[in-house]
């Protein structure tokens, strides 16, 4: 059974976004698309610009201007792939401009696979990590404790950021917005999260407190759409659609899910939960956050065990 419940919220008045508003093509030199399989990548790419991969300094990848992806016309920009367990390194990308344009809604522009130990995915005003009209900005497979921070995907053609079995995920100042007009599912949305957990989107430290952190513009996808997905905190993030909604709590699996200070200009959070025999309905609620509250939340409970 499918039952989709609407929380509507009182748009708050408009804002300021803390998110600068600049180029993601400028203040890098120019490198070819980034792969690395192994921890011998990283002497050999030519990519890494300081560190020694220790945990008190990580290698740093970047700042690079990226004029092609890996395969020419379709690719990534950086992938670090440790599906054979042979990156042990330590490590962060930063300021990865990605200056070309891709159609394709399946391409990653920054990729991470299997990477567990602690990275940071950055940029700032002089070198941004982002780009125009890409497919998806950045996905995780089965990666844990990344830091994603100062990104800005603009006019994507998928995903802004899309987590597949991943933990232990933070995105904070940051925006990711698709023009897709009639998305196909998912590819508008903001950021996609499937069978992943404890999430935490605009609750840094440094994030403002009174304007978003996360800015998840988009035309026809949702801001956030979580697949049993749970231990989820979204706080001072910015949805703004046509004629769709904020957020979507897809799954049984989908619990624990707080939204604190939501900016939803569509003027709603939409949660669809699908209910199986292992968990029961939630029944349908309605909360009203006031346009002059400090901080309106609205939260899921833990589901019970069966």
């Amino acid at each position: 059974m499918r039952r989709l419940l609407v929380v509507p919220l009182t748009v708050m008045a408009a804002v300021s976004l803390a998110i600068p508003a600049t180029s993601a093509l400028a203040g890098a030199g120019q490198h070819a698309a980034i792969t690395i399989t192994s921890n011998a990548d990283f002497s050999t790419c030519g990519c890494v610009t300081s560190g020694n991969g220790t945990a008190a300094n990580p290698y740093v990848i970047g700042p690079w201007s990226i004029n092609a992806p890996s395969g020419g016309t379709s690719g990534w920009s950086v992938k670090i792939d440790n599906s054979r367990g042979k990156v042990t390194a330590s490590f962060n990308i930063f300021g990865i401009s990605s200056a070309y344009n891709d159609t394709s809604t399946t391409d990653p522009t920054i990729w991470l696979v299997g990477v567990n130990t602690p990275t940071t995915i950055s940029g700032n005003n002089a070198d941004p990590t982002g780009g125009n009209d890409l497919g998806i900005g950045i996905r995780l497979d089965s990666s844990s404790n990344i830091s994603i921070d100062g990104v800005d995907y603009n006019k994507g053609n998928g995903t802004g950021v899309y987590l597949n079995g991943s933990s232990n995920v933070s995105i904070n100042n940051s925006k990711l917005k698709a023009t897709c007009v009639l998305c196909s599912p998912h590819t508008g949305d903001g950021i996609y999260a499937v069978n992943s957990s404890n999430l935490q989107i605009g609750t840094g430290a440094d994030c403002p407190n009174s304007t978003p952190c996360v800015d998840l513009t988009y035309d026809d996808g949702f801001g956030i759409w979580l697949v049993n997905t749970h231990d989820v905190v979204i706080n001072q993030a910015s949805a703004d659609a046509n004629d769709t909604g904020g957020y979507v709590l897809d799954g049984s699996n989908t619990y624990n899910v707080t939204v604190v200070s939501p900016i939803s200009k569509a003027g709603c959070i939409s949660s669809t939960v699908r209910t199986t025999t292992r968990s029961p309905t939630i029944p349908s609620r309605r909360t009203r956050v006031s346009a002059s509250a400090a901080a309106g939340t609205a939260s899921t409970p833990t589901p019970a065990r069966a």
